[in-house]
């Protein structure tokens, strides 16, 4: 079977065959959190091309034909902690460390950042260096 033509089904496939629980993911293929996921989870998991690509999925893993998650991240890792040398560059370490990083969910959780001026934001721009003193 090849890879399942809507992509939010193909990477819930790839979730559930990796070991992942079907919340997780639903939330990793896109799907809205909330109390229609557990439905919607159910139904996927039980259609008939999604369970077979699930199927598919595990078995590639069991033969050995694609890496598990846990073994990419393994052998990032271990890629990641070579030591440089002539023949091994830096760049191969930082590659592996940015991938296990896009891996790792929630490595990087954005931040929010609230700046209160007290100020209008057109007064606060006439105060910036430059701005609205033009010459034309």
């Amino acid at each position: 079977m090849a890879i399942l033509k809507n992509s939010k089904y193909e990477i819930f496939a790839r979730g559930i065959a990796s070991g992942k629980s079907p919340h997780d993911s639903g939330i990793d293929a896109g799907f809205r959190d909330g109390p229609g996921l557990a439905v919607t989870t159910s139904r996927l998991v039980h259609k008939a091309n999604i369970a077979s690509r699930i199927e598919e999925l595990k078995q590639l893993a069991a033969d050995g034909t694609v890496m598990t998650i846990q073994k990419r991240l393994e052998r990032l890792t271990e890629i990641a902690e070579l030591p440089i040398t002539k023949d091994i560059k830096a760049r191969e370490s930082v590659q592996a460390v940015a991938e296990l990083n896009k891996m790792t969910v929630n490595a990087y959780p954005p931040a929010k950042v609230e700046v209160e001026t007290g100020k209008e934001l057109t007064e606060f721009l006439k105060g910036l260096r430059g701005y609205g003193n033009r010459k034309e």
